[in-house]
Formats: structure tokens, C-alpha cells, sequence
């Protein structure tokens, strides 16, 4: 069973972290953007007891997408999708006081 992960968004340069939570053992996890074998050089995979991570580095426009995490046993996959949104620029409007 994998426990959904959130859409967000974040600006170009800065890190965006997906975290998913999958409760079975002995699995195979694989991460796609746009429904393709994740590829590049500015992500790291990690996992840490029942949970699994993908970090993107210094995003730029092109990472924006639909990422998802596919966990399987062998036997079944489950599988779980987010969106990313990278923003060029502030994501609020700027007030000036003079």
C-alpha cells in the first residue's frame, strides 16, 4: 500500500523534496517524471525505514511535471503521483513602501 504524496510548487533554484510513505517489505521502488524512467544528474533517491525520498536540486523550468513513484513485490506494484510546479520568480507580489 503506498500513501499518497502532495503537488507543490517551488522557484527555479531551490530544492523540492517528495517523500512516500509505503507499508510493505522486499519492494522495488522506481521513480518516473511524465511517466519516463527519471533520468538527469540533479536528483538523489533515498529511503529511510518505511519511506522512500526523491530530491530534485537546483530546479530549473524543464523539472516541472508529473512525478510517481512505483513500488513493487514481484507479485503487484502500486503506484502514486504528484505534480511539480517551478515558478521563474517570486511567487507573491512584491510591495515596495516609499
Amino acid at each position: 500500500h503506498i500513501f499518497s504524496f502532495f503537488s507543490f510548487c517551488t522557484l527555479v533554484g531551490e530544492n523540492a523534496k517528495f517523500e512516500c510513505k509505503v507499508d510493505a517489505a522486499n519492494l522495488h521502488v522506481q521513480w518516473l517524471k511524465d511517466n519516463k524512467i527519471l533520468s538527469g544528474k540533479n536528483y538523489r533517491t533515498s529511503k529511510s525505514n518505511d519511506t522512500y525520498y526523491l530530491e530534485l536540486i537546483n530546479l530549473a523550468p524543464e523539472d516541472a511535471g508529473l512525478y510517481t513513484i512505483i513500488a513493487s513485490n514481484g507479485k503487484e506494484s502500486a503506484s502514486s503521483s504528484s505534480t511539480l510546479n517551478v515558478l521563474s520568480g517570486r511567487p507573491f507580489p512584491l510591495l515596495l513602501f516609499t
